[in-house]
């Protein structure tokens, strides 16, 4: 089972990522094209990339505080207020880091670091925090104007696509197993 943010907001905004890297594909077969019009391709897929994981992010945290709320008729409590600041939250989380990720979904579900989750074959916690940094680290230079404008391999930002994928069912995997066998919530997300 998949969460909304993953099934519905990050596959459909990673799909812009995917139809640039089939444009580069398209435009690398014309011999006239300089090679500067190919990188910013490559430059908008990391843009829209870590665009899509920074909605996933937003999305996960407030569904997840959705999926704690107290049955009909129950007493809310704290429930709202709760729901309210992580709304905020979400609407001033602009820089979808390993450290910020960790601190909205901690505040979100209060799980104590979900970075420790993000491992899946061929990259532990460690080396895909790394690889979030680096791509975010890109990313502020690429959307800040640096000079010159950063190359990005192809094979790079063909990568991309697939690791905020895998970055993001491991997110999943881990807030969902806090959510069900820490917080006792029975079901999280729909089927």
């Amino acid at each position: 089972m998949s969460s909304s943010a993953f099934a519905i907001h990050l596959t459909q905004l990673l799909q812009d990522a995917d139809e640039l890297i089939d444009t580069h594909t398209l435009l690398s077969g014309i011999a006239s094209l300089p090679q500067a019009k190919l990188d910013a391709v490559n430059r908008s897929v990391v843009v829209t990339s870590v665009s899509a994981w920074e909605t996933y992010i937003e999305e996960l945290a407030c569904e997840s505080v959705l999926a704690m709320q107290p049955p009909a008729g129950s007493p809310l409590g704290t429930w709202s207020v709760h729901y309210a600041s992580i709304l905020g939250h979400a609407r001033r989380f602009h820089t979808p880091d390993p450290k910020s990720v960790k601190t909205i979904i901690s505040d979100a579900v209060g799980l104590a670091d979900v970075r420790l989750g993000w491992v899946w074959a061929g990259s532990n916690s460690a080396q895909s925090t790394q690889e979030l940094l680096n791509v975010i680290e890109l990313r502020h230079r690429i959307a800040h104007g640096k000079n010159p404008r950063p190359l990005v391999a192809s094979k790079y930002a063909n990568s991309l696509t697939e690791f905020f994928r895998r970055l993001a069912q491991a997110t999943d995997q881990t807030v969902r197993h806090h959510l069900v066998n820490v917080l006792a919530v029975a079901s999280p997300w729909p089927p």
